[in-house]
């Protein structure tokens, strides 16, 4: 075969195989609304196809808003909210995107569906957040 190898004629054989390059990762900016609600959360579910398919999380709006952009957009959603402080920013990384979220923890007085109650017990044996809101995580446990 040696006499064969086109690469090992040209003496390009040890360079080959070429990888191509990786795809650049795109970075998406999202704020996260985190809805306290009586002595839980409210969370939503992720669509049942795409990246966390299926799995919860708070409120994720895209781009960066700020308090009063959130409570807007959540009235729009039907759930009346008072923001109590901002999230430290966090960023989480996947093979092909990359979100960096901003966020507030909001007081809630009412909802309507998606947003589901969500008790801290429901949290550690059921409703679970994914790894990417490991910060969310973090605050609801000092604040349920």
């Amino acid at each position: 075969l040696r006499e064969l190898c086109e690469a090992r004629a040209a003496g390009t054989a040890e360079s080959l195989p070429v990888k191509p390059p990786k795809k650049a990762r795109r970075a998406e900016d999202w704020t996260l609304a985190v809805l306290l609600y009586e002595d839980g959360v409210l969370l939503e579910k992720r669509p049942d196809k795409g990246l966390l398919a299926g799995l919860w999380q708070p409120v994720m709006l895209p781009g960066t808003l700020d308090a009063d952009e959130v409570a807007q957009r959540l009235s729009a959603m039907g759930a009346q909210a008072q923001p109590l402080f901002p999230l430290a920013p966090a960023k989480h990384v996947f093979t092909h995107v990359e979100w960096h979220m901003t966020g507030f923890v909001l007081r809630a007085a009412s909802y309507a569906p998606p947003l589901v109650p969500t008790s801290r017990d429901e949290l550690e044996h059921g409703r679970a957040l994914p790894g990417a809101f490991k910060s969310v995580r973090s605050v609801l446990q000092k604040l349920l």
